[in-house]
């Protein structure tokens, strides 16, 4: 009987690889596909309208902007000579090697000049998922190590922080990205946006991995600082992302705190302050060196520092461009008064900075992935130039800290039926919603675009209204991801308060009185509530 049950054990398990083997195998193909669709585009001359769409390309992440920058550098001119180039250095440098084959490769060979040119794009895309993948990877481990703790130390009183994670929310994770039309598109069209998604992917694993050290953490945050023309998302970053390397992707519980013994809690404090000036000191000697390389690139042009900095992060700032795009400055910039310019640029650009520090203080220690998500989709709906490409990038990270909403804790284990469904309400309540409003925008904007430029029988109101709706879209969904953390953190409470209060019901229950000897007996039972609150 022990060798059979051995035997099925052993088949069971064979089983069990080879289905995990053929699911990863059908993951691989989509991502195979997925950035083979890509090359596809632009091979079959789809570059070049896509490049046009005001949804795909602004004045800060165009192709057609690079080339004007590296043509001017050619010719031994500054690239930022005029009004065209608005990206930092260190993206000019990247990419000029790719524009010089492709133009080395004539009009005679324009598909594959194409394809030479789309050739970092696609290779971005490939990083950002595997980026993606591994964060998703290390947040599975982490989560499965705490449940195992949890129910090994807590017994049936264990908080249940996290729901049966399958092993396929890493794959899950790369595949939606890459098959997400808008990171496709963006790709298709020669978006630099996903320079800053990489950044901020590589930043959160390289903070949640033990090795290497979390410097390289700061450094990757660093790196989106000289590569957008957007300096506060890199900047308010810097804390959640110290917090990762500090605490790890999943923080400790309370009550596993509290059976830490108070040296070996020291020595991890230590360790996590030292983790987390590692981080800063990274981020700050970073700039540092990314800076001098930025101003000694192009310097036998005569490229100075005031003259890089003024054309991309004074430019993002000042709205050089009011070009109608996916945001809403351009519209209403267009209609303010000269003499109230500066007072609204102030407000518009500090409106997203201080919602982002307002949700830094509530969430930036305890939910620090949530924290980056948000940060980030703040500031591209209130940005000056977003584009399906930045949309794209804040939604790569929602299959990882939306995740936490779907777990259940004790106390929704424990509940009734109407408890389960407000839960369940709480994760689909605005999927719909929002999805079908992006989906009316995406197709209701190149159409507005025709009617008032092309065909001239629209005005800007069209497109205008269009813009809100994505907008509005984008912000029910930010306000959804918050509301689904408070209620989960309302969760959290009640299980705390249940815990202490069953807790204090075995204490009272505990003391009884014993009339053949005329004492009280204390029976058996776990600890006091009160004396566990007290601690």
């Amino acid at each position: 009987r022990v060798t059979a049950v051995a035997s099925h054990g052993r088949v069971a398990s064979s089983r069990r690889r080879a289905s995990m083997a053929a699911s990863s195998a059908r993951w691989t193909a989509l991502m195979v596909a997925a950035l083979a669709a890509r090359v596809l585009l632009v091979h079959f001359g789809w570059h070049a309208p896509l490049a046009s769409r005001i949804e795909l390309s602004s004045p800060v992440d165009s192709l057609a902007r690079l080339r004007e920058g590296a043509a001017l550098v050619e010719m031994g001119l500054s690239p930022y000579e005029g009004s065209m180039l608005h990206v930092p250095p260190m993206v000019l440098l990247l990419f000029t090697p790719f524009l010089h084959v492709a133009d080395a490769l004539g009009s005679s060979k324009a598909p594959y000049a194409s394809i030479v040119r789309s050739a970092p794009f696609v290779a971005l895309d490939a990083l950002v998922a595997a980026a993606l993948f591994a964060l998703a990877a290390i947040y599975v481990e982490a989560a499965k190590d705490d449940r195992r703790a949890k129910k090994v130390n807590d017994n049936k009183h264990a908080l249940k922080t996290f729901s049966e994670l399958e092993d396929r929310l890493p794959h899950f994770t790369a595949c939606a990205y890459l098959l997400n039309p808008m990171s496709v598109l963006s790709c298709a069209a020669g978006s630099t946006s996903a320079l800053g998604a990489f950044c901020v992917a590589a930043a959160t694993v390289a903070a949640c991995k033990k090795k290497p050290e979390p410097i390289l953490a700061g450094a990757c945050l660093a790196t989106q600082l000289f590569v957008t023309a957007d300096v506060r998302v890199p900047l308010l970053l810097v804390y959640p992302v110290a917090t990762l390397a500090r605490d790890g992707v999943c923080a400790r519980s309370v009550l596993e705190e509290e059976r830490t013994g108070k040296e070996s809690r020291r020595t991890q404090k230590k360790k996590a302050t030292a983790r987390f000036r590692a981080t800063l000191i990274g981020f700050l000697a970073t700039c540092v060196v990314l800076g001098f390389i930025s101003t000694r690139a192009y310097a036998d042009t005569e490229t100075t520092f005031r003259e890089w900095t003024d054309a991309t992060y004074v430019f993002a700032f000042g709205l050089g461009d009011l070009t109608p795009n996916l945001g809403i400055h351009w519209y209403l910039f267009a209609q303010i008064f000269a003499h109230f310019r500066l007072f609204f640029l102030v407000v518009f650009h500090a409106f997203p900075a201080f919602l982002s520090v307002l949700l830094l203080v509530r969430y930036g220690h305890s939910r620090p992935l949530l924290a980056i998500g948000i940060v980030s989709a703040l500031h591209t709906v209130l940005g000056p130039y977003p584009t399906w490409g930045n949309v794209a990038g804040y939604l790569a990270f929602a299959p990882v800290f939306t995740r936490d909403f779907k777990s259940r804790t004790f106390a929704e284990s424990t509940t009734g039926k109407e408890k389960k469904k407000k839960r369940k309400n709480v994760e689909t309540r605005y999927g719909f919603a929002v999805s079908a409003a992006l989906v009316v925008t995406a197709t209701l904007t190149p159409i507005f675009w025709h009617l008032w430029i092309e065909a001239r029988v629209a005005n800007a109101n069209f497109l205008f209204a269009v813009t809100l709706a994505h907008f509005a879209a984008q912000s029910l969904l930010i306000v959804s991801w918050i509301g689904a953390a408070v209620e989960r953190d309302a969760a959290y409470s009640s299980s705390f308060r249940r815990l202490g209060d069953d807790d204090d019901d075995s204490g009272e229950d505990a003391f009884t009185n014993d009339e053949d000897e005329g004492r009280s007996v204390e029976r058996d039972a776990p600890a006091s509530g009160l004396a566990r609150r007290k601690r």
